[in-house]
Protein backbone atom coordinates (compact mmCIF):
# COMPACT_ATOMS: atom_id res chain seq x y z
CA UNK A 1 0.00 0.00 0.00
CA UNK A 2 1.31 3.55 -0.66
CA UNK A 3 2.11 6.35 1.37
CA UNK A 4 -1.01 7.81 -0.05
CA UNK A 5 -3.60 5.72 0.09
CA UNK A 6 -2.27 5.52 3.90
CA UNK A 7 -2.60 9.18 4.52
CA UNK A 8 -6.54 8.43 3.41
CA UNK A 9 -6.66 5.92 5.90
CA UNK A 10 -5.64 7.99 8.51
CA UNK A 11 -7.24 11.23 7.09
CA UNK A 12 -11.04 9.38 7.08
CA UNK A 13 -10.52 8.14 10.68
CA UNK A 14 -9.92 11.54 12.36
CA UNK A 15 -12.45 13.61 10.15
CA UNK A 16 -14.88 10.42 11.20
CA UNK A 17 -13.25 11.33 15.22
CA UNK A 18 -14.12 14.73 14.53
CA UNK A 19 -18.01 14.28 13.20
CA UNK A 20 -18.25 12.01 15.83
CA UNK A 21 -16.97 14.57 18.99
CA UNK A 22 -19.61 16.99 16.84
CA UNK A 23 -22.13 14.83 17.38
CA UNK A 24 -21.15 14.18 20.95
CA UNK A 25 -21.03 17.60 22.02
CA UNK A 26 -24.26 18.57 20.33
CA UNK A 27 -26.48 15.46 22.13
CA UNK A 28 -24.85 16.61 25.09
CA UNK A 29 -25.80 20.30 25.03
CA UNK A 30 -29.36 19.42 24.07
CA UNK A 31 -29.79 16.32 26.72
CA UNK A 32 -28.31 17.08 29.52
CA UNK A 33 -29.88 21.42 29.52
CA UNK A 34 -32.87 19.64 29.02
CA UNK A 35 -32.30 17.37 31.71
CA UNK A 36 -31.34 20.09 34.17
CA UNK A 37 -34.42 22.20 33.17
CA UNK A 38 -36.61 19.66 33.78
CA UNK A 39 -35.27 18.45 37.21
CA UNK A 40 -35.54 21.83 38.27
CA UNK A 41 -38.86 22.36 37.62
CA UNK A 42 -39.79 18.97 39.42
CA UNK A 43 -37.96 20.17 42.40
CA UNK A 44 -39.72 23.52 42.36
CA UNK A 45 -42.64 21.99 42.17
CA UNK A 46 -42.07 19.80 45.00
CA UNK A 47 -40.97 22.55 47.18
CA UNK A 48 -44.26 23.99 47.40
CA UNK A 49 -45.81 20.30 48.97
CA UNK A 50 -42.62 19.46 51.24
CA UNK A 51 -44.53 17.63 54.09
CA UNK A 52 -41.71 18.77 56.23
CA UNK A 53 -38.51 20.92 57.18
CA UNK A 54 -35.90 18.48 56.76
CA UNK A 55 -37.58 17.24 53.55
CA UNK A 56 -37.65 21.03 52.02
CA UNK A 57 -33.93 21.43 53.40
CA UNK A 58 -33.07 18.55 50.75
CA UNK A 59 -34.97 20.00 47.80
CA UNK A 60 -33.38 23.82 49.04
CA UNK A 61 -30.38 21.97 48.19
CA UNK A 62 -31.26 20.06 45.24
CA UNK A 63 -33.06 23.50 43.57
CA UNK A 64 -30.10 25.28 44.15
CA UNK A 65 -27.43 22.57 43.12
CA UNK A 66 -29.55 22.94 39.91
CA UNK A 67 -29.74 26.22 39.13
CA UNK A 68 -26.20 26.59 39.46
CA UNK A 69 -25.66 23.96 36.83
CA UNK A 70 -27.85 25.86 34.42
CA UNK A 71 -26.24 29.15 35.06
CA UNK A 72 -22.67 27.59 34.72
CA UNK A 73 -23.71 26.37 31.32
CA UNK A 74 -25.26 29.89 30.39
CA UNK A 75 -21.90 31.50 31.57
CA UNK A 76 -19.68 28.67 29.98
CA UNK A 77 -21.60 27.49 26.95
CA UNK A 78 -20.11 24.07 24.92
CA UNK A 79 -19.37 25.46 21.63
CA UNK A 80 -16.42 27.26 23.42
CA UNK A 81 -15.30 23.67 23.81
CA UNK A 82 -15.00 22.91 20.28
CA UNK A 83 -12.20 24.87 19.03
CA UNK A 84 -10.09 23.67 21.84
CA UNK A 85 -11.14 20.42 20.70
CA UNK A 86 -9.98 20.56 17.75
CA UNK A 87 -6.22 20.79 18.64
CA UNK A 88 -5.95 16.79 19.55
CA UNK A 89 -7.58 15.74 16.76
CA UNK A 90 -4.53 17.83 14.74
CA UNK A 91 -2.39 16.53 16.75
CA UNK A 92 -3.30 12.60 16.10
CA UNK A 93 -3.45 13.60 12.47
CA UNK A 94 0.18 14.44 12.28
CA UNK A 95 1.74 11.85 14.30
CA UNK A 96 -0.56 9.13 12.88
CA UNK A 97 0.41 10.54 9.33
CA UNK A 98 3.85 10.22 10.39
CA UNK A 99 4.80 7.50 12.09
CA UNK A 100 2.65 5.62 8.77
CA UNK A 101 4.94 6.90 6.44
CA UNK A 102 8.10 6.09 8.52
CA UNK A 103 6.86 2.79 8.85
CA UNK A 104 7.37 2.75 5.39
CA UNK A 105 11.18 3.40 5.13
CA UNK A 106 13.12 0.78 7.40
CA UNK A 107 16.02 2.84 6.95
CA UNK A 108 14.87 5.57 9.24
CA UNK A 109 16.10 5.51 12.83
CA UNK A 110 14.17 4.99 15.68
CA UNK A 111 15.26 8.04 17.46
CA UNK A 112 13.75 10.30 14.64
CA UNK A 113 10.40 8.22 14.72
CA UNK A 114 10.20 8.93 18.48
CA UNK A 115 11.07 12.59 18.72
CA UNK A 116 8.92 13.82 15.34
CA UNK A 117 6.20 11.84 17.10
CA UNK A 118 6.71 13.71 20.64
CA UNK A 119 7.01 16.93 18.43
CA UNK A 120 4.05 16.56 16.97
CA UNK A 121 2.17 15.98 19.91
CA UNK A 122 2.77 18.80 21.35
CA UNK A 123 -0.03 20.30 18.90
CA UNK A 124 -2.75 19.19 21.25
CA UNK A 125 -1.95 19.66 24.54
CA UNK A 126 -2.69 23.20 24.70
CA UNK A 127 -6.35 22.25 23.34
CA UNK A 128 -6.52 20.36 26.09
CA UNK A 129 -5.80 22.14 28.36
CA UNK A 130 -7.80 25.40 27.63
CA UNK A 131 -10.57 22.68 27.57
CA UNK A 132 -9.64 21.69 31.44
CA UNK A 133 -9.93 25.67 32.12
CA UNK A 134 -13.14 25.91 30.37
CA UNK A 135 -14.55 22.93 32.44
CA UNK A 136 -12.85 24.35 35.68
CA UNK A 137 -14.62 27.54 34.97
CA UNK A 138 -17.89 26.33 34.78
CA UNK A 139 -17.81 24.27 37.94
CA UNK A 140 -16.53 27.31 39.72
CA UNK A 141 -19.55 29.26 38.15
CA UNK A 142 -21.85 26.21 39.50
CA UNK A 143 -19.90 26.50 43.27
CA UNK A 144 -19.93 30.38 43.45
CA UNK A 145 -23.79 30.42 43.49
CA UNK A 146 -24.24 27.53 45.51
CA UNK A 147 -22.02 29.30 47.89
CA UNK A 148 -23.59 32.59 47.69
CA UNK A 149 -20.37 34.59 46.24
CA UNK A 150 -21.85 37.32 44.50
CA UNK A 151 -20.79 39.04 42.05
CA UNK A 152 -20.59 35.80 39.46
CA UNK A 153 -17.68 36.04 36.99
CA UNK A 154 -16.96 33.71 33.85
CA UNK A 155 -13.51 34.25 32.18
CA UNK A 156 -13.98 32.29 29.11
CA UNK A 157 -12.03 34.37 26.29
CA UNK A 158 -8.93 33.02 24.63
CA UNK A 159 -6.34 34.29 27.36
CA UNK A 160 -8.34 33.23 30.39
CA UNK A 161 -8.92 29.33 28.38
CA UNK A 162 -4.63 29.58 28.15
CA UNK A 163 -4.23 30.03 31.81
CA UNK A 164 -2.75 27.59 33.62
CA UNK A 165 0.46 27.54 36.02
CA UNK A 166 0.09 24.02 36.47
CA UNK A 167 3.47 21.69 35.10
CA UNK A 168 1.43 18.64 35.92
CA UNK A 169 -1.83 19.44 33.70
CA UNK A 170 0.72 19.70 30.74
CA UNK A 171 2.29 16.02 31.80
CA UNK A 172 -0.99 14.77 31.65
CA UNK A 173 -2.28 16.73 28.74
CA UNK A 174 0.99 15.73 26.65
CA UNK A 175 0.62 12.20 28.23
CA UNK A 176 -2.56 11.67 26.79
CA UNK A 177 -1.96 13.14 23.38
CA UNK A 178 1.01 10.56 22.80
CA UNK A 179 -1.70 7.77 23.79
CA UNK A 180 -4.36 9.32 21.63
CA UNK A 181 -2.21 9.61 18.82
CA UNK A 182 -0.39 6.53 18.63
CA UNK A 183 -3.68 4.75 19.23
CA UNK A 184 -4.70 6.18 15.63
CA UNK A 185 -1.44 5.19 14.26
CA UNK A 186 -1.82 1.79 15.65
CA UNK A 187 -5.06 1.47 14.49
CA UNK A 188 -3.98 2.98 10.81
CA UNK A 189 -1.22 0.49 10.42
CA UNK A 190 -3.45 -2.40 11.04
CA UNK A 191 -6.13 -1.02 8.39
CA UNK A 192 -3.43 -0.21 6.45
CA UNK A 193 -1.80 -3.50 6.76
CA UNK A 194 2.02 -1.88 7.41
CA UNK A 195 4.71 -4.45 7.20
CA UNK A 196 5.41 -4.05 10.85
CA UNK A 197 4.79 -7.07 13.68
CA UNK A 198 1.76 -6.89 14.33
CA UNK A 199 2.05 -6.60 18.56
CA UNK A 200 3.44 -2.79 18.08
CA UNK A 201 -0.01 -1.51 16.45
CA UNK A 202 -2.11 -3.67 18.87
CA UNK A 203 -0.09 -2.30 21.52
CA UNK A 204 -0.61 1.19 20.58
CA UNK A 205 -4.47 0.62 20.29
CA UNK A 206 -4.41 -0.95 23.94
CA UNK A 207 -2.39 1.85 25.16
CA UNK A 208 -4.59 4.58 23.92
CA UNK A 209 -8.15 2.84 25.43
CA UNK A 210 -6.30 2.47 28.71
CA UNK A 211 -5.12 6.35 28.85
CA UNK A 212 -8.36 8.17 27.92
CA UNK A 213 -10.43 6.86 31.17
CA UNK A 214 -7.90 7.67 33.07
CA UNK A 215 -6.70 11.05 31.56
CA UNK A 216 -10.63 11.64 32.69
CA UNK A 217 -10.61 10.51 36.03
CA UNK A 218 -8.01 13.03 36.51
CA UNK A 219 -9.58 15.47 34.35
CA UNK A 220 -12.67 14.98 36.66
CA UNK A 221 -10.71 15.57 39.70
CA UNK A 222 -9.31 18.59 38.54
CA UNK A 223 -12.48 20.36 37.76
CA UNK A 224 -14.44 19.21 41.43
CA UNK A 225 -11.81 21.12 43.45
CA UNK A 226 -13.81 23.14 45.78
CA UNK A 227 -12.36 26.51 44.41
CA UNK A 228 -14.50 29.87 44.07
CA UNK A 229 -11.22 31.76 43.46
CA UNK A 230 -11.04 33.82 40.12
CA UNK A 231 -8.52 32.84 37.91
CA UNK A 232 -5.36 34.98 38.21
CA UNK A 233 -5.45 38.61 37.15
CA UNK A 234 -2.51 40.55 38.08
CA UNK A 235 -2.03 43.08 35.06
CA UNK A 236 -6.13 43.30 34.54
CA UNK A 237 -5.91 41.63 31.31
CA UNK A 238 -8.57 39.12 31.93
CA UNK A 239 -12.07 40.47 31.28
CA UNK A 240 -15.18 38.49 32.30
CA UNK A 241 -17.50 37.36 29.48
CA UNK A 242 -20.33 37.01 31.43
CA UNK A 243 -21.25 38.57 35.02
CA UNK A 244 -24.33 38.49 37.19
CA UNK A 245 -25.57 40.45 38.80
CA UNK A 246 -24.38 43.37 35.93
CA UNK A 247 -24.47 46.74 38.47
CA UNK A 248 -21.94 44.95 40.32
CA UNK A 249 -18.68 44.25 38.25
CA UNK A 250 -19.97 45.45 34.47
CA UNK A 251 -18.52 43.04 31.73
CA UNK A 252 -20.75 41.48 28.52
CA UNK A 253 -22.98 38.79 29.38
CA UNK A 254 -23.57 35.84 26.60
CA UNK A 255 -26.07 32.89 26.27
CA UNK A 256 -25.69 29.52 25.43
CA UNK A 257 -28.25 29.99 22.18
Amino acid sequence: MTGGNSVTIVTAIIAAAASLMAVILGIEHLTSGARLRNLEATLRGALSSAPDDGRKAVLVSLHTETVGRLLARDAVPGWRFAGPALFPLASMAVVANYWLLVAKRPDQSLAAVVLGSLGAAAIGVQGLVMCLNLARERARVARCYRKGVTPIRAYTDILARMESGRRDEFLWAYATCVALAGGVAGASMLAAKVAVPAEIPLLLVVAAVVAVPIFFAWFRKRVTEDRTIEPRNRDGSLKPAWTHPVDQGGGATEGTD
